[in-house]
């Protein structure tokens, strides 16, 4: 028969209610006028309460077992407490603050190298006479060197310029995990052709390169809103040495203004002309065709 120690108070408060059970069927089919003896149904009374008694005293064990698995993983969790806190806290997060705080100032070091460093180039480029470059590229007689925007500087087709962006924003987006793009402080400037028209703007003084001349940009041309720079004009300016401010425009926009008149006026007098050719060469054919009538 299986010990105490070998059941839990579980399975013996169970065995317990059974052989309570077992003595009030006995009682039941006694009282129903089946002969049963008195000792058995006291038998079970018995066990019943010798399995409680052993329950009980199994629950206790249990309790204190339970009780001490408790103590002891609690003591367990405080050693794990006290070594987390011996590893993070001031120690290692501290630690790994600083040395982001580190990086953080070396990358604004070098920012700031590389923008000083491009500062005096500038500098010594327009202390040299160095001027912004031309569409066509830095000029030779500057050196193939000239003065960009955003406080740049550029030498043949390499333009070196400062960081455009706030550095301190672009090391938030790093320390939140977010894709940092970096902008290039080097311009690669391939060489392109000469366009084969450029224009000057009448009111704002700018001119603009033109690949070609659409109906839309002949109109603006000959009412005078833009000025159509000539061959010779064109390539001064392509090469840098243009003076926009020789350029009189009211006198080029009226002038543009009349030759565009002028050709109108050339058109319709050839539209005309074709128109008096046409009706002359039908009045001949119709004299030709009634001669041959007379004559007989």
């Amino acid at each position: 028969m299986p010990t105490a120690t070998d059941e839990t108070a579980q399975a013996l408060e169970a065995r317990a209610r059974q052989a309570d059970q077992a003595a009030a069927d006995l009682e039941r089919r006694s009282a129903g006028g089946e002969d049963i003896h008195l000792a058995d149904v006291e038998a079970h009374r018995a066990d019943a309460k010798g399995l409680r008694f052993r329950a009980r005293a199994a629950w206790a064990r249990e309790t204190q077992e339970a009780e001490r698995q408790r103590l002891e993983n609690l003591a367990a969790l405080s050693a794990e407490i006290k070594a987390a806190a011996a590893d993070s806290g001031t120690g290692g997060l501290t630690a790994r603050l600083t040395q982001l705080a580190a990086d953080a100032a070396l990358i604004r070091q070098a920012v700031a190298e590389h923008d000083q460093r491009v500062g005096r180039l500038r500098a010594r480029a327009q202390a040299l006479g160095a001027e912004p470059a031309p569409p066509s590229g830095p000029r030779a007689d500057s050196g193939h060197v000239a003065i960009s925007g955003h406080g740049g500087v550029q030498a043949g087709d390499v333009e070196l310029i400062k960081l455009r962006a706030n550095i301190g924003d672009l090391i938030s987006q790093a320390v939140h995990g977010q894709p940092v793009d970096v902008p290039s402080v080097v311009v690669i400037h391939p060489p392109v052709d000469a366009p084969r028209y450029a224009v000057l703007g009448a009111r704002g003084g700018v001119i603009h390169a033109m690949p070609a001349i659409d109906e839309n940009l002949r109109s603006l041309i000959d009412v005078g809103d833009l000025i159509l720079l000539t061959d010779a004009e064109r390539a001064a300016w392509w090469a840098g040495t243009f003076d926009a401010t020789s350029i009189d425009v009211p006198a080029r926009a009226a002038a543009q203004l009349a030759a565009a008149k002028a050709a109108e006026a050339a058109r319709w007098e050839e539209i005309r002309a074709r128109h008096r050719e046409r009706i002359a060469q039908n009045e001949q054919r119709a004299l030709d065709a009634i001669t041959p009538q007379r004559s007989a």
